[in-house]
Formats: structure tokens, C-alpha cells, sequence
């Protein structure tokens, strides 16, 4: 019976109550527990060589990571399941007095942080407390330091790397210190060292897991560690804040020796689910067997092996493992367990770039074959492997199957990829033994193979009376080729059952398309001209027809041209299509388009738009004659051709055609006008919009230099603006709304004033609108329009028109004018739309002339136009504080008569989000009318939040306003001057005081800060407080001061600790 010494049974008897305190809030569930125990292993890699006890200790000085009870309850679970050791659990630092130590034989550091040996409250003891305290910590550093040179083991999880900054030992042994997180999400995992033992649990294969992933610094160094899995940079995102390393070394999991004793230590184990991920829980058990001292592994440092020792190391690996699997897969059945198919899918990957470990693989699963025992599936599944490692020493090993009905198949795949005579021979040796599918399937195989030396085997085949192997073999004749299988197949022809005869046609073009890719043009041409002139079904007659236009090169055209006069309606349709693609330049064109009016329709469709390929402009005038075709296919396909063949010429027969036409005819015409190329197109378009006889002609013109952007016809265009068709006065002011410049505005204003039907107006006034919008705001856009409206020759209509583009443009030189206009004594249209475009003005200035109609406005109309555009602007940004602005709703409430207006009012409120606003809606709660409204307003103020963002990690920076005090945003990196946190309130206040509290991370408050606070976030000033953090709850007095937006910066620094908020509290009126 093992005795345990006084100190160590008091630790191990509240060890439930250390925990319990320290850990409560982050208690597993049953649920999790149970997901542990599934992920477990069934038992140790290595049987241990005696009993072993491990001390897990869970005590943070630090941060304090939720995950401490997951890691202590899986260890314990892990050596109750596999049996490698006994767990004493404690967070008791008694346990380290060098008499209780000396129980262990390993200890775990798990998740611990910060200066474990020392009271936190070392600084308020006395004089001698404090003494008795430092001489206690240096007792068990010493102890410490004795147990593991005198060959103990020490496991460190995740956080252990964030102890003991003060103490070079620990870090020494632990192998560095914790130097930030950038990463908190899926990242990529490779494996530095894939033939260690610790490594056995990932099978050499790199992997994905979302966790805190660390970065470390000294002592952290190869020279001293073997470093067994580290980032895969190449695969996660680098563009992080908070990168401290530069040469990209971001170790994971490493061991290493020190003294006679053994260090394993891991960064996983941030997130709770680390805890129930197999392979990494299997990583920790084979970890701690080694600093047990149960599982041999090397520790010589990985810089100081050898340059070959990784490729030797992987072939080891995969040559240990492929066994492991062969020896399990021998046994396998479709519908089984696929682990060790999959993981001979991996490993047959991975060998691509390495022929000498691909051969070994292959014969070792090649052996597979012969023997007796192993299943069909798994015999299949080898050959698929086989298939991808193509290494063609395996074929005497796959031959034998070649004959096997039900393995021939997958015998075939095996030897796809290998393109070697032994395979061919061994092809031809198991046909004669082969019978049904797997005989087709080698003959098949032959073909595919393009094998010359089955030609005799296959032309004797040709002749089975077996039709299903005499049509395979004369397929597999025309995929072979060459001047023996043509000659074969030629001879074939006679006494051919019918049924056969289409699969000797289909084998004599294949064999002529090789022969064609070979070179030999007049043996392919001869195959194609036969078939062509032969009696056969349309499909071989059109596939020849193509073949031989590929043949015959710039002698092509004549064939086309015959298909063309002579073919069936298929034979035409490909011949058509050929036309692209016939050498010979104008000549073929000219001799394509002298067959185009004796052709069909349809044939002469499709003969234009390939025409379209061939460009030049020998086409062209058979084209535009064709775009005027009674036929409406011919005339849409010569518009389709025109788009790209047609020069200015084309363009009074395309503004015609557009005019004349409506639906597909029209739009093509159109898009036709659009794409036209060539320097004089504008030209020609403004010529013709000017003088064709036909308005709608002109129009067309018009319409396409404003589709075309045809911004140096500005002149004409507004020439026709004043052309004598209305249409045509519409077309070019549309037009030139898109193209004209800002100097054609004050014509545009005279087109307004001079417009005497209400298009011509509508369509001037927009485009002085858009020309408008488009001009500098300093440019005096205003003035023309302001000139305009003040001239006494400008009716009512006009400077109604002009005044709304006035307030579309938004200029405030015209205020002044608009105002005056909204306040005259005139009844009529001037001062009706002037009131409106004071209600729709872009910014809020006419606020105030607005909320002056709404309370005397002499007709209901003006009063409701003038509240809405009231409402509007309350809700538009200002230097207004909350209390300013709800003083403006609540006059407004006073206004709002309608449901319509109520709504507007709640509207406005819901968005600007201030507490203060819920007295404002109160009483519409109890209006029938819009009570539903007035508590989705008052739900939308309830629940509207603060916006959020950092200088670094931005997007966890709304943890620190989440009423979570487990949640936290911190910089991740230590704190250092320059980093900032940044709050947008939503709405302007008195910023009373602020409150930063970290003190779920007692260490990590700001050791420095000044806090800006603006009404907008480009002017900040200077800081309204600044000074330093004490304690890790923060309370700055900010005096009132009034402003939107907060920015809290820090100005000190702290060596090893983050600048945490896990709740940020704003005291504001």
C-alpha cells in the first residue's frame, strides 16, 4: 500500500474544493463528460513500466482560462480509460514542497498562469510575511528544478508558457515564454516531425482545429527543442494585427530533454473542445508517456538533425503505417470501417513527389493481390491505389487478375496510367483466357491504349461472330489508328452484319482523327471523303465534313461551298458553322457569300452569323442587302452580323431599320448602333440625327449617341433639342443628360424656359438635373438655373422645373431664392413646388422655414408637406446634443396631427436610439392609431447597442459592451503605446465617466490612457482625462463632456500582459 506523505493527502483531499472555487463558473456538463470519454483512446501507446502517478495542478495567478476544469477532467479520464497513470488533482502550491513532489512521477501544468509560488497580495504583507513568502517560493523552485533534472517528467498545457515570467528556469525547461494570440479561429496545423512517436496520432498528416493559437519568445528556440507540430502559414491568414515573429516559426506541440528529466508541452487547449478531439487527446496521452519515461523518443533539438533525416524519417513512417494498413485492409468489405482505406488514400497522396517512397508503397499493397485470404473488396480497393502511384513495377502482381471476371476491371485500372509494352503484352496474354464483360473490357483496354501491337489480335477479333466483340474490337481498331487499322478497317466493310456497320463507320473517323494528329493529312482525308460520299446516316456524313475541312486547309472552301449548294438541311447547318473556321481570307468570304441568296432561310441565318467570325469587310454589303430580308430569321442575323462587320455606311440602313421595326428587329438594330466601331460612327449617327428625313429616324440617331456616350456630338445634340419634332427634342436631351459636359448647363436652362410642351420641359429639366449633379460644387452650378428662374421672361411652369432641379442639385447659393419663392403671397405652382423642394432639400438648412409652415400654414397640404420634411431633417446628423434634439420631437409631436405624421415622428425616434426618447414615445403607447408603431420604436431604443472597433482585433471588440464579464476584447498582443478602443454612442451626450473593468484579467488594465471624446470621429482634440490604470477596474471622470464618439488610447506599456476590457461601462446624459 503506497504511503502518501501528510502534505500531499491534505492538497489531494480538497482538491474538489480548489477546483470547485477557483473553476465553478466553468463546470463541464454531463454531456461534455460524456463526449470526453467517447474521444479517449482504448489504451496506452506503450504499456508503463510501473505504476505512475501525475500531478495535474490548476492555479492561475493570471488570466484564468475556462477551459482549466475541461483539461483536469481529461486527464483524469485519460489515464482511468488507457490505464497509463493514476491523476492527483490539485491547485494547492503545497503540493510542490519537495517531499510531496517526490510522489509524482510527471507534473501538468495545466492552463496555469502567472507567478504560481507567490501570494497575489505579496505587496499588502508585512516585512516578514513577505520574506517568509519569497523564501517559501524559492524552496519550491529549487524543489521544482531537482525534480525533473533528476529525471521526472513535466507536461505543459496551453497556457503554461504565461507562468513564471520572473523565474529563466521554468522558461528554460518549458522551452519559452507566451508572446501573444493573433489567432482565435480555424487555423492550419503541420507536422514539423512525422515519424516522432509523439507524433503517431496524426499519421503524418497535417490537420485543421480552431483554437487560440500562440507565438512564443525566448528562450523559445529549435537550437534547444524538438518541435513537433508548428502553423501552417501557407494556409492560415497572416494578415493578422499582432505578429510578433518574422520568420514565421509558430511552433505547437514540442519535447525536450533537461537533465536527466522530459518535457512535453502542447498550446492546445484553449477551447473546451480541444478536450474531446481524439487525435490531439491521443497527442497529450503519448506526450505524457514520454515525460512519464514509459515511451521512448529521441530529443535531439530540430535544428541539430540531420538535412536527410526528414525524407528518411517519412519513408520510415509511411512504410510502418502502410503496413499497419495493409495488414487491416487485407480483411476489409465494402460497407465497413474506411479508417484504413482512408488513410492509405492519404499516404498514396503524399508519395506523388517521391518516387522511391511510391514504389515501396505500391508493392507493398500490390501484395495484397496474391493472396489467398485477403477479400474482393479489399483486392479493389489496392487496385484503385494503385491506379493513382502508377508505378509500372506492379504489374507481374496485377496480370494474373486481368482474366478474373469478378477482378478484371479493376485490373485494368490498376495498369491505366502505365504506358509500357509489359502492360500491352499483358493485356494480349490474358485475352484469350478472359470470356463476357471482362473480355470486352480488355479489348476496350487496347483501344484506349492505342496499343499497335493488339492490331492483329483485334482484326481477328473484328470477325467473332460474337457481335458485342467483334463491335468492340473494331472500335478499339479506330482508337488505335495508324496505317495497319485503317487498312483493317477498310477490308472490314464487306459482309458486315447491319448492326455493325454504324460502329464501323464511327471507328474509321476515329481512326482518321489520328491519323490527322499524326500528320498523315492524305490518309486521313481519303478516310473522310469516303465516309462523306458513302451512303450513311447524316451524323457520319457531317462528322466526316468537318474532319475534312481540318484536311484540306485553304482547299476547304469548295467543300463548304459544295455542302453548302448540295447538303441536307444537317449537312448545311454544319457546313455553315465550318465557315468560321475555313482558311483562305476574302477569297473563301466572297465565294461563302455568292451562296447566300440561294440558300434557305434557315441555312442563310446561320451562314450570317458566321460570317460574323471570318471580319472583313467582303461581306458587308451582302449583309446590309440581307438586314432588309422579308425573312425575319435572315434580317435578325444580319443585324447580329452588322454589330460587328458594319462601318458608318451601315448606319442610315440600321436608324431606318430601328424606326420601322419593333421587338427583336428594333432591339437589334438598335444594339447594332451601340456597338458599331470605327472613327466616323458619331459622326455619321450626328449627321443623320440632324438631317433624315424622318423624325423617328432622327430619334433613333439621338438615342444611340446617348447609348454610345458620344460625348463630342455635345453640340449637335443640343442643336436637335431644339429640332422641330417633339420626340426628337426628347431623344437628344435624354441623350444629353448622359453626355454633356457642365459648360452645356446654362443651354440646358434655356432649353426649360424655352420648352413649350411639358415632355420637351420634363426631359430638359432632367437633364439639367444630371448635368447638374455631375458639375463642381464650386463651379457655379446654380447660377444659370438662378439667373434663369429670376428673369421676368420665364413663365410659371419653367421656374417651377427650375426650382426642382435646384433643390436636386442642392446648392445653398440658391436658399435665398428658394425661400423666397416658398414664402411669396403667390398661391400658384411657383410657391407649392418651392415649398416641396424645401421639404426634399439634401441637407438640413431650411429647417427651420419648414417648421414655420408646419405651426401657420394656411392649407392643410402645405402644412403636411412642410412636417414631413421637418421630421426628416431632425433625424439628419448635427452638432445637437440628445436633449436638443428630443426637445425638436417633442415640438414636433405638438405638430403631428395624422397616423401618417405620428409615424414619421416614432420612426425618427427608433433610429436615434437615446433612453431619453421612450418619454417621447410613451404617450403614443396608448394612441390606437400608431400604438403598434410606438412599441416597435420603444422595443428598437431598448435594444439598440453602443458601436464598437479597435486598432486591433476589431471584430471581438463588442465583447467588451456585451453584459459578459466572462467575454473580453484584448489587444493580443501586450499593451503598448498607440493601440485604441473606440465607442460610438449613436446619439450626442454628456460623457459623465467611463468604467473599464478587467477583472476576470486582474493584470492586463492600462497602464496609460487618455480619452478623446468628439461629435465626429475626424476632430478629436485634445484628451478630456488622461492618466493611469492601478487596479483592474478603471474609473475615468471624463467631466461632462459633450460628444458622440469616445476614443480611449493607450500610452503605457506592460511587459507580458494584454490590455484586456471584458465590460465597458458609459455614464452619459
Amino acid at each position: 500500500m503506497r504511503r502518501w506523505s501528510t502534505t500531499l493527502v491534505a492538497a489531494a483531499a480538497v482538491v474538489s474544493l480548489l477546483l470547485g472555487g477557483a473553476f465553478g463558473a466553468f463546470a463541464q456538463t454531463d454531456d461534455e463528460i460524456a463526449r470526453m470519454r467517447a474521444a479517449m483512446p482504448a489504451k496506452p501507446r506503450v504499456a508503463p513500466a510501473k505504476p505512475r502517478t501525475l500531478l495535474v495542478f490548476s492555479l492561475c495567478r493570471g488570466f484564468v482560462h475556462s477551459a482549466v476544469p475541461y483539461g483536469a477532467k481529461a486527464f483524469e479520464i485519460l489515464g482511468e480509460t488507457t490505464g497509463a497513470y493514476t491523476v492527483v488533482q490539485s491547485s494547492d502550491i503545497a503540493v510542490f514542497e519537495p517531499d510531496a513532489l517526490s510522489q509524482f512521477d510527471a507534473v501538468v501544468f495545466n492552463n496555469t498562469t502567472g507567478e504560481l509560488f507567490l501570494p497575489p497580495d505579496l505587496a499588502n504583507l508585512s516585512q516578514e510575511e513577505q520574506l517568509q513568502a519569497r523564501e517559501r517560493d524559492a524552496r519550491l523552485k529549487a524543489g521544482l528544478l531537482e525534480f525533473i533534472r533528476s529525471g521526472k517528467g513535466v507536461i505543459g498545457v496551453h497556457a503554461a508558457t504565461d507562468t513564471f515570467y520572473n523565474w529563466p528556469d521554468y522558461g528554460e525547461f518549458m522551452g519559452g515564454y507566451f508572446n501573444g494570440h493573433p489567432w482565435n479561429e480555424d487555423v492550419a496545423v503541420k507536422i514539423d516531425d512525422p515519424a516522432h512517436p509523439v507524433n503517431r496520432a496524426f499519421a503524418g498528416q497535417g490537420f485543421t482545429i480552431a483554437d487560440e493559437i500562440y507565438q512564443f519568445k525566448e528562450p523559445y528556440s529549435r537550437e534547444k527543442l524538438r518541435v513537433l507540430l508548428s502553423l501552417d502559414t501557407s494556409k492560415t491568414d497572416m494578415t493578422k494585427g499582432g505578429i510578433n515573429r518574422d520568420d514565421g516559426d509558430f511552433a505547437v506541440s514540442w519535447v525536450r530533454g533537461y537533465g536527466q528529466g522530459r518535457v512535453f508541452y502542447c498550446s492546445l487547449g484553449h477551447r473546451h473542445e480541444i478536450f474531446w478531439t481524439p487525435a490531439i487527446l491521443q497527442h497529450y496521452l503519448d506526450g505524457i508517456q514520454f515525460a512519464l519515461g514509459d515511451l521512448a523518443a529521441d530529443v535531439t533539438p530540430s535544428a541539430q538533425l540531420p538535412a536527410d533525416y526528414a525524407g528518411k524519417a517519412m519513408i520510415a513512417l509511411e512504410t510502418t503505417l502502410v503496413d499497419e494498413a495493409a495488414h487491416a485492409l487485407a480483411t476489409y468489405n465494402l460497407g465497413g470501417a474506411p479508417t484504413n482505406l482512408r488513410f492509405l488514400e492519404t499516404v498514396v497522396n503524399d508519395t506523388y513527389a517521391r518516387s522511391e517512397s511510391r514504389r515501396a508503397v505500391a508493392e507493398r499493397l500490390a501484395a495484397i493481390l496474391s493472396d489467398p485470404a485477403a477479400t474482393l473488396d479489399a483486392k479493389r480497393s489496392v487496385c484503385s491505389q494503385l491506379y493513382h502511384l502508377g508505378v509500372p513495377e506492379v504489374t507481374p502482381l496485377v496480370a494474373p487478375l486481368l482474366s478474373d471476371p469478378n477482378l478484371s476491371d479493376a485490373a485494368r485500372y490498376a495498369l491505366e496510367r502505365i504506358e509500357t509494352p509489359e502492360v500491352d503484352q499483358a493485356y494480349l496474354e490474358a485475352l484469350p483466357k478472359a470470356s463476357g464483360n471482362a473480355k470486352l473490357g480488355l479489348i476496350n483496354g487496347l483501344g484506349e491504349r492505342r496499343s499497335q501491337a493488339a492490331v492483329d489480335a483485334l482484326a481477328a477479333l473484328a470477325a467473332d461472330p460474337d457481335a458485342g466483340v467483334a463491335g468492340a474490337a473494331i472500335i478499339a481498331l479506330g482508337k488505335i489508328g495508324g496505317a495497319r487499322a485503317a487498312e483493317t478497317l477498310a477490308g472490314r466493310k464487306q459482309g458486315l452484319p447491319a448492326g455493325l456497320i454504324p460502329v464501323l463507320l464511327d471507328a474509321r473517323l476515329l481512326c482518321a482523327d489520328g491519323l490527322l494528329v499524326e500528320g498523315q493529312t492524305a490518309q486521313a482525308q481519303a478516310i473522310y471523303d469516303a465516309v462523306y460520299r458513302s451512303e450513311c446516316p447524316d451524323r457520319f456524313r457531317v462528322a466526316a465534313l468537318r474532319g475534312m475541312v481540318q484536311a484540306q486547309g485553304d482547299n476547304a472552301a469548295a467543300v463548304v461551298v459544295d455542302a453548302l449548294r448540295q447538303g441536307s438541311p444537317a449537312l448545311r447547318e454544319a457546313a455553315a458553322a465550318a465557315v468560321r473556321s475555313v482558311p483562305g481570307g476574302e477569297a473563301a468570304t466572297r465565294a461563302f457569300v455568292a451562296e447566300l441568296p440561294g440558300l434557305p432561310a434557315e441555312t442563310q441565318a446561320l451562314l450570317l452569323i458566321a460570317l460574323a467570325d471570318r471580319a472583313g469587310p467582303a461581306a458587308l454589303d451582302a449583309v446590309m442587302q440581307a438586314a432588309t430580308s422579308g425573312d425575319e430569321r435572315v434580317r435578325n442575323a444580319a443585324l447580329e452580323t452588322l454589330a460587328v462587320l458594319g462601318d458608318e455606311g451601315s448606319v442610315t440602313l440600321l436608324t431606318k431599320l430601328a424606326a420601322a421595326n419593333e421587338g427583336r428587329t428594333q432591339e437589334l438594330a438598335r444594339r447594332a448602333l451601340n456597338r458599331l466601331r470605327g472613327p466616323n460612327i458619331n459622326a455619321a449617327l450626328a449627321d443623320r440625327m440632324q438631317n433624315a428625313p424622318a423624325p423617328p429616324e432622327r430619334v433613333e440617331a439621338a438615342r444611340a449617341l446617348g447609348e454610345r456616350f458620344a460625348s463630342d456630338t455635345t453640340p449637335a445634340l443640343l442643336a436637335a433639342a431644339a429640332d422641330r419634332a417633339p420626340e426628337v427634342r426628347v431623344a437628344a436631351l435624354d441623350a444629353l443628360a448622359t453626355v454633356a459636359p457642365q459648360d452645356a448647363l446654362p443651354q440646358l436652362v434655356a432649353g426649360i424656359v424655352a420648352a413649350q410642351d411639358n415632355a420637351t420641359r420634363n426631359a430638359a429639366e432632367n437633364a439639367a438635373m444630371v448635368v447638374g449633379l455631375r458639375a463642381e460644387e464650386n463651379g457655379g452650378r446654380a447660377k444659370p438655373l438662378l439667373a434663369a428662374f429670376a428673369s421676368a421672361d420665364t413663365g410659371a411652369e419653367a421656374k417651377a422645373a427650375l426650382l426642382r432641379v435646384l433643390g436636386q442639385i442642392g446648392d445653398e447659393a440658391a436658399m435665398p431664392a428658394v425661400l423666397n419663392a416658398a414664402g411669396s403671397g403667390d398661391g400658384g405652382e411657383v410657391r407649392a413646388t418651392a415649398l416641396r423642394v424645401l421639404s426634399d432639400w439634401p441637407g438640413a438648412a431650411p429647417m427651420d422655414t419648414l417648421l414655420g409652415f408646419a405651426r401657420n400654414a394656411s392649407n392643410e397640404t402645405d402644412r403636411i408637406i412642410a412636417l414631413r420634411g421637418y421630421v426628416r431633417m431632425v433625424a439628419m446628423p448635427s452638432d445637437r446634443d440628445a436633449q436638443q434634439t428630443l426637445a425638436l420631437y417633442r415640438e414636433v409631436c405638438a405638430l403631428a396631427k395624422t397616423a401618417e405624421e405620428k409615424k414619421l415622428v416614432l420612426s425618427g425616434l427608433a433610429k436615434m436610439g437615446h433612453p431619453d426618447a421612450l418619454e417621447v414615445i410613451r404617450p403614443y403607447l396608448e394612441d390606437n392609431e400608431v400604438k403598434e408603431e410606438a412599441k416597435l420604436a420603444a422595443e428598437a431604443i431598448q435594444g439598440a447597442t453602443y458601436q464598437t472597433s479597435a486598432s486591433v482585433a476589431s471584430d471581438a471588440s463588442a465583447n467588451a459592451i456585451d453584459n459578459d464579464i466572462e467575454t473580453r476584447w484584448d489587444t493580443g498582443v501586450q499593451q503598448q503605446p498607440g493601440q485604441w478602443f473606440m465607442l460610438d454612442l449613436g446619439w450626442t451626450g454628456n460623457v459623465a465617466r467611463i468604467i473599464l473593468d478587467a477583472s476576470k484579467s486582474p493584470q492586463d488594465y492600462p497602464r496609460g490612457y487618455e480619452v478623446y471624446i468628439s461629435s465626429n470621429t475626424e476632430n478629436w482634440g485634445e484628451p478630456v482625462a488622461k492618466g493611469e490604470g492601478k487596479e483592474p477596474i478603471t474609473i475615468i471622470d471624463c467631466k461632462n463632456t459633450k460628444g458622440r464618439y469616445i476614443r480611449i488610447v493607450q500610452t503605457g506599456s506592460a511587459d507580458g500582459w494584454f490590455w484586456s476590457i471584458h465590460e465597458l461601462k458609459v455614464e452619459a446624459r
